[in-house]
């Protein structure tokens, strides 16, 4: 698991992961304050998956895990889902790019 640091309270920011064993990723994170969250694209090169809502949860793209065999996982301090745009600038949620050892361990102790 690595900690993604440095998303800001800007309402749109993208940055370029590096992922062991797939190569470049983008994210483009977006808040819509009439939506009260966030929402994510992700950019693989191989695919490309928009919109995404950003959720508390142990992997977000879970869906895709065959196609990406990364995940990103996000946590709140009280469980909730990420709904203010200084949300992760306050330390109040955290982005984690999950590993596939790490997406595999989380399906086998968490989601079964």
């Amino acid at each position: 698991m690595k900690l993604i640091e440095g998303i800001t309270d800007n309402a749109v920011q993208e940055f370029i992961l590096q992922v062991e064993d797939f190569g470049r990723v983008k994210i483009k994170l977006t808040y819509m304050e009439t939506q009260l969250g966030w929402f994510m694209d992700i950019d693989a090169g191989i695919k490309i998956i928009n919109g995404i809502r950003v959720v508390n949860s142990l992997n977000m793209i879970r869906n895709w895990q065959y196609v990406f065999g990364f995940g990103l996982a996000v946590q709140t301090d009280d469980g909730e889902d990420p709904k203010t745009i200084d949300a992760f600038s306050s330390g109040y949620a955290v982005m984690t790019l999950l590993s596939t050892d790490d997406v595999a361990e989380i399906n086998d102790v968490y989601l079964q």
